[in-house]
């Protein structure tokens, strides 16, 4: 079976899954508020990470991949190994921290890290994902829904950042988006 081939069945086979798999929700309705005692400062933190069949699957990918690698020592396998070791590390685990200041994003490597200002931030709001909103797990990009850091279906963190969204699988995202709207609420309301 040659290249084109398998890129068909594989694009075909998508746009089925697409159309077969459940989606998530999302109202569109920024959170509610947190409600603080005047003075009282707070910080969230919450995350994801991947679902455990998913992470056994890039393991397995990437104890392949880098057998391969060796056995051929061909540069494009080797590069190929290292780039799944890569993707394995980074989204193993997301780290969402939500203070006065903004949101701020990690991942599974040390220092790679994205702090998005509260001034950046329109809106903030609780949503339910699966791998069909987004066309799969990691980072991913949807034409309906924005960019997402999807590593799990469930619940997550929806950042309305003016031309664009931005989606964060988190455990705890009701807390999260009720800390920002608050903040926005602080610093002179919603903008919508």
């Amino acid at each position: 079976m040659n290249t084109a081939t398998r890129f068909a069945l594989g694009a075909a086979g998508g746009a089925v899954a697409a159309l077969v798999l459940p989606r998530g929700e999302d109202s569109r309705v920024p959170a509610a508020p947190l409600d603080l005692e005047p003075g009282r400062r707070a910080v969230v933190v919450t995350g994801s990470s991947m679902a455990p069949w998913a992470l056994a699957t890039l393991g397995a990918a990437t104890g392949v991949t880098a057998s391969r690698a060796f056995a051929s020592r061909s540069p494009g396998d080797t590069a190929g190994a290292l780039v799944v070791a890569a993707t394995t590390a980074a989204l193993r685990r997301v780290g969402v921290l939500v203070d006065p200041s903004g949101v701020t994003v990690t991942c599974g490597i040390p220092g790679l890290r994205r702090t998005i200002p509260l001034s950046a931030i329109a809106s903030a709001r609780p949503v339910t994902v699966t791998a069909a909103d987004f066309g799969g797990y990691g980072l991913r990009l949807s034409l309906e829904r924005g960019v997402g850091l999807v590593l799990r279906p469930g619940p997550a963190l929806a950042l309305d950042l003016g031309r664009w969204t931005l989606t964060i699988t988190a455990d705890d995202p009701d807390t999260a988006a009720a800390l920002i709207s608050r903040e926005l609420d602080v610093r002179g309301g919603m903008r919508r």
